[in-house]
């Protein structure tokens, strides 16, 4: 398309000069803008413009040149093509985007508006130019013209002018003269009327056009303002929704880590009042050995009997190792005492240490231990063997229950025969200085052990299993 580079009223005089279609195209920077440069660029457009002679100008929309087009051509719309003609009146407005196709036969509409106006222009011409000279002679020339008219021929015409005519004669031809000329202008007013109809009906068209224009620009941007609307809507429910699941996450976030603390608080709390109370608890032990005078010592046996013994808690603790080496014998061999809680193995070294010192008193529970088992297990088998101790006694309860009274689980290392009780008392003589006797004796299922030296109310008394006297 070939644009008139020059100014506005430049473009004008140079249409008016040429008589052709003045073009005025008014753009923006929207879409609705580049698709109608589109639609300018197709070479049939430039084409049609070309042959027909167009004058076309393009105005940006934000320039003052295009205000002030505004002030005279209302502007409905951006963008516009105005198409205007030689009275400067707008043959035919083009409002937004158009397809080159349905632009093209807008195109010829204006162009054949405007022929017919150049033909109505000079048809006002003719009939203004007719309407001087009628009006510029004088009443004797409308009359002659008027007779020439009503002669047959210009011969007649000759002949009339040159006769004399009578009163009447000339009163009547002055009359027939002056009906021509009141019907001639009669048609010239009738002529104007139906022109200004005419125009009155294009500028109604127009007014209608433009205001379809406009109500069609008043629905779009109702229903843009619509779609934005909606689409803000949309993003506010979104923003919205990642609001509240940003807020979830948080709190659930928040609740994880107190819980995490709170756990290792609580753990940590745990670990504090158990240290305490294993402290509290070896203090406890060592003052209850300290301020404790005896040692009360449970034996366990490796097939879950035991013997009870009460120690002096300043003695040694070879006294112990003494007192179960006098009851069992060789039954189980050579064997180690240890204790589980806590776990310790007593070694030849703890046998000069007192029962205070290995915090035995004022009570303790002893496992003994054959050497044998003791090489071949672990810290897992010892275990393990606590774990049976309890199931041995009570399959020896139930042993005793069911099938009466058996030989003693332990007998002395003086005794001859296994398996054979004796009620005879055994005297044993404590191992180291002192010299003291012991002697032993079966009451039932019961060996009595006692000091042959210190005789008191004790040895009438009779001891249960758990080494509780009975009165």
């Amino acid at each position: 398309m070939r644009w008139f580079s020059q100014s506005v009223p430049l473009a004008i005089a140079e249409s008016r000069r040429q008589k052709v279609l003045f073009i005025v195209y008014i753009e923006g920077k929207d879409d609705d803008s580049k698709r109608m440069n589109e639609t300018w660029a197709c070479e049939q457009v430039g084409q049609l413009c070309t042959e027909a002679g167009c004058v076309a100008i393009t105005l940006p929309a934000d320039s003052e040149s295009s205000q002030q087009f505004s002030q005279i051509y209302p502007l409905v719309c951006i963008p516009s093509v105005y198409f205007i003609g030689q009275s400067g009146t707008p043959l035919e407005v083009v409002g937004g985007h158009l397809p080159p196709d349905t632009f093209i036969t807008r195109i010829r509409k204006a162009i054949e508006l405007h022929q017919k106006d150049l033909e109505v222009a000079g048809t006002s011409a003719s009939v203004q130019s007719s309407q001087q000279t009628t009006d510029a002679p004088t009443l004797q020339h409308e009359q002659a013209a008027a007779l020439a008219q009503t002669s047959g021929s210009p011969e007649n015409e000759t002949d009339l002018v040159g006769q004399e005519l009578t009163a009447e004669e000339k009163q009547r031809r002055l009359e027939k003269a002056q009906d021509i000329i009141t019907k001639k202008r009669k048609q010239k007013e009738d002529a104007e009327k139906d022109e200004e109809k005419a125009r009155e009906v294009e500028r109604r068209q127009l007014g209608r056009d433009v205001q379809k224009l406009k109500e069609t620009q008043k629905e779009m941007e109702l229903k843009r303002d619509a779609e934005e609307r909606r689409k803000e809507k949309l993003e506010e429910r979104v923003a919205r929704e990642r609001v509240k699941q940003q807020i979830a996450q948080d709190r659930a976030d928040k609740a994880t880590r107190f819980d995490q603390e709170k756990k290792g608080r609580d753990v940590a709390a745990e670990e504090a009042k158990k240290r305490k109370l294993e402290g509290e608890q070896k203090v406890a032990a060592v003052q209850a050995a300290a301020s404790s005078n005896s040692a009360r010592i449970q034996f366990r046996m490796p097939d879950g009997s035991f013997v009870t013994n009460t120690f002096d808690a300043g003695e040694a603790f070879q006294e112990a190792v003494t007192y179960i080496t006098l009851i069992v014998g060789q039954k189980y061999g050579a064997f180690t005492l240890k204790m589980m809680f806590p776990n310790r193995e007593f070694a030849q070294s703890d046998y000069s240490q007192s029962f205070r010192d290995l915090q035995l008193a004022p009570s303790a529970v002893l496992l003994l231990i054959p050497v044998s088992v003791a090489s071949s297990s672990s810290g897992a088998g010892g275990i393990l063997w606590l774990l049976l101790s309890p199931l041995l006694a009570i399959f020896n309860f139930l042993k005793l229950f069911l099938f009466g009274s058996s030989p003693a689980a332990a007998q002395p290392a003086s005794v001859p025969e296994r398996g054979k009780p004796t009620d005879a008392p055994q005297t044993y003589t404590r191992r180291g200085g002192g010299g003291s006797a012991y002697s032993s004796y079966r009451d039932g299922n019961t060996t009595r052990l006692r000091n042959i030296e210190d005789k008191d109310d004790d040895d009438d008394g009779t001891w249960n299993g758990n080494s509780t006297q009975q009165l």
